[in-house]
């Protein structure tokens, strides 16, 4: 407002109302209402209904979601994308819902952080080649990265294709 950049005016009318919303981690039982809201307006942009398995429910309801709601949001969209059918699985969740490549502070506590960054990741590429029988479109897409990139990690690591 002292800079001229902010009406004085607006201001004042906006702070009548203070809300308070907490954190989606301390109101999980909200995540079933905002994804059956959310799951329909993808639906309705895709032009076909999309389900959740059960244990997409669980991981959902089990994670904390740092980034709130719109995390929640850009998580299931990238699943519907990312979704061979109309039922979201496990496997189409981003990869740190899944919980499969958790770093443990312990086992890398003694490594420099780049050295334990291109560990995981090696082990993700590889692991995504091994589930996709060495396909690096597949692959690729499974990772939620270009195949460029997935062409780029697989020379950078020396991982033998085939």
């Amino acid at each position: 407002m002292k800079e001229g950049r902010f009406r004085e005016d607006l201001y004042f009318r906006l702070a009548q109302i203070h809300v308070s919303v907490p954190p989606l981690r301390e109101r999980k039982e909200d995540i079933p209402v905002l994804m059956d809201s959310y799951l329909i307006n993808i639906s309705k942009d895709a032009g076909a209904f999309f389900n959740i398995s059960k244990d997409v429910w669980n991981l959902l309801l089990e994670y904390d979601w740092p980034g709130n709601v719109r995390e929640l949001v850009n998580a299931i969209k990238r699943a519907a994308i990312m979704c061979d059918g109309n039922l979201i699985t496990r496997d189409d969740l981003p990869l740190h819902l899944r919980g499969d490549y958790r770093l443990e502070g312990k086992a890398y506590s003694d490594t420099l952080l780049d050295d334990a960054i291109s560990a995981l990741e090696k082990r993700m590429v590889i692991d995504a080649l091994k589930k996709t029988n060495g396909s690096q479109v597949r692959a690729a897409k499974r990772l939620g990265i270009s195949e460029r990139s997935m062409w780029y990690r697989v020379k950078k690591y020396g991982i033998a294709e085939g």
